[in-house]
């Protein structure tokens, strides 16, 4: 098991290990390119775009309406290049006619495409519905829940004193947990699903939705792992819990989960983490406690030169006390030459409790 108050950060690199997700600009290709179309517009039949959006508007919407969320996609496909994300670009542009919707609707397409292609999606036997969880072999997402379940004899001890903070819209932390512990402590599905709703982790931005209690759905409008994008399958719910930045702000008493989480803290690890300005300022943890408890700091950075790896130990620093660096913190580690799944190798027997 981990040591006591330990929280891992997660960012887009660290899904990128068994989703093959694309991140940064590579998501914003997509969403553009899926945002032209052009064809048969009568008919439904494309030449460019995304065939499964352009069906679910059509069948959605008529006439003004229609041609509004059109209007909206050709204002994505134009002006999101320059911007890092589509989160800061629906960020910028909430006030424009139906941008928010179309936005966050490509996101839920795009996330449910991955959860369905990747490794976990793959892995899922079609006759009973469970998870090989070998599909994750050699990823963080194995090394973690093997260390998560290490000297842990009753299953609903996992994960005591550990939190996860994941700024990714897929659920295949959770999904993978409940496989893994209805496998390995020989439980039901419906059990593990308990035990791991019932865990610290949590989604700023949000997911896709909760996923089913039951292994082949629960009849409760929750969306499966990897949903089946057919004309059964309604979209708009896979966007109601999907957040900008901006509205994540509004919503305090996860913030002060998070940010109390990392001020607590006495073991910090980032995975996959893009320490961008927006991220940054959900974890600032000043305001929180004026003694913040000294901590084991630790992130992957991979693609950081040993040049910027000071300056992301400051951004840590400033994260409890904004303008004035810490010592501590400014000794974090950060491994510019590990993958997440590396860095919780090379020190397993650091993050593990005695």
């Amino acid at each position: 098991m981990f040591k006591h108050d330990t929280v891992f950060v997660v960012g887009a690199g660290a899904s990128y290990e068994y989703t093959e997700f694309p991140v940064g600009s590579g998501l914003r290709e997509i969403i553009q390119k899926n945002s032209i179309f052009e064809g048969s517009h009568e008919f439904g039949r494309l030449t460019k775009g995304d065939q499964v959006l352009y069906g679910y508007l059509r069948n959605r919407y008529k006439g003004e309406e229609l041609r509004g969320r059109l209007n909206a996609l050709g204002t994505i496909s134009e002006q999101l290049y320059m911007w890092g994300s589509i989160d800061a670009f629906i960020d910028r542009n909430q006030d424009r006619p139906h941008v928010a919707e179309m936005g966050k609707l490509q996101i839920a397409l795009a996330i449910a495409k991955a959860e369905r292609k990747c490794k976990l999606g793959r892995g899922i036997e079609k006759l009973t519905g469970n998870l090989k969880i070998e599909a994750a072999a050699d990823t963080w997402l194995e090394i973690f829940t093997r260390n998560l379940f290490s000297g842990v004899h009753k299953p609903e001890q996992i994960g005591q004193g550990v939190t996860v903070i994941c700024f990714n819209y897929d659920r295949c932390i959770e999904f993978y947990l409940i496989h893994a512990i209805s496998r390995s402590y020989g439980i039901e599905y419906g059990q593990a699903h308990t035990l791991v709703s019932l865990m610290d982790i949590i989604h700023p931005y949000g997911t896709l939705g909760a996923l089913p209690s039951g292994i082949h759905g629960d009849g409760n409008n929750t969306v499966n792992f990897g949903p089946e994008l057919n004309y059964s399958q309604d979209p708009w719910r896979m966007i109601e819990s999907l957040k900008t930045y901006t509205e994540q702000v509004e919503e305090g008493d996860i913030l002060e989960k998070i940010r109390r989480a990392v001020a607590y803290s006495k073991q910090l690890i980032f995975l996959g983490f893009g320490f961008t300005p927006e991220n940054m300022k959900l974890l600032s943890c000043a305001k929180y406690t004026t003694t913040p408890t000294k901590k084991a700091i630790y992130s992957t950075g991979k693609g950081i030169s040993e040049e910027d790896a000071q300056a992301v130990a400051i951004k840590i620093s400033e994260l409890f006390s904004p303008g004035i660096p810490m010592s501590w913190p400014q000794d974090a580690k950060i491994a510019t030459d590990v993958t997440c799944a590396g860095l919780l190798s090379r020190y397993s027997h650091t993050f593990s409790a005695p």
